[in-house]
C-alpha cells in the first residue's frame, strides 16, 4: 500500500505508539481488502469499548488495554469525532438490571475515566447513534463510522 511522508512519520511512531498501532492496524485491513492507498477523512464516529458494552470482568480489561494502547500518546484529535451512546446514569441503569454494587464499581472504574480521557482529546461529547444529524457531509467527503444506521444512510445518500 502507499503510503504518504505524512502516513510514514505516523507508522514510524513520530506521533506516539498509539498512532504507530492505529496504522499498523489500518495498513493490514487495507491491504487485506485491496486498497492501494489511504484517504484523508473529515470526520470520525467512534464506539470505543471501555465507554460502553459493560465493561466488567475479562471484557472490561481486555477493552481498557486495547483503547489504551491504541490511545497512548494521543492528546488531540485531527479531525472531529462523536460517540456512540453510553450509560448516562450507570448506577440507575444497573439497579434496574439488579448489578451487584461491586459490579458497578468495577465498570466504572473503566467507563468513567475513559469518558473523561475522550472528551478531554476533543471527543463532541453527543452520545449518539445518529452520528449524521450531528455532522453531515457531503457527496466526495470520506467518514469513518462503526455506527451501523450511520454507514446505512451516508452509503444509501452517496451511492
Amino acid at each position: 500500500m502507499y503510503l504518504n511522508d505524512k502516513e510514514k512519520r505516523m507508522l514510524s511512531g513520530e506521533e506516539g505508539v498509539g498512532v504507530r498501532k492505529a496504522m499498523e492496524i489500518l495498513i493490514a485491513k487495507g491491504e487485506a481488502e485491496g486498497a492501494e492507498r489511504m484517504v484523508d477523512i473529515v470526520y470520525a464516529h467512534l464506539m470505543p469499548a471501555d465507554t460502553m458494552f459493560f465493561p466488567y470482568g475479562r471484557q472490561g480489561k481486555w477493552s481498557r488495554e486495547l483503547t489504551g494502547t491504541l490511545t497512548e500518546g494521543v492528546t488531540h484529535l485531527k479531525v472531529p469525532a462523536t460517540m456512540e451512546p453510553k450509560f448516562v446514569d450507570l448506577k440507575k441503569a444497573a439497579r434496574r438490571m439488579e448489578f451487584s454494587k461491586q459490579l458497578v464499581a468495577e465498570m466504572e472504574s473503566i467507563m468513567k475515566p475513559a469518558s473523561e480521557y475522550y472528551e478531554n482529546i476533543g471527543v463532541i461529547p453527543s452520545y449518539t447513534a445518529l452520528p449524521f444529524l450531528i455532522f453531515p457531509t457531503k457527496l466526495g467527503q470520506h467518514v469513518v463510522s462503526v455506527n451501523f444506521s450511520g454507514v446505512v444512510r451516508r452509503k444509501s445518500i452517496i451511492y
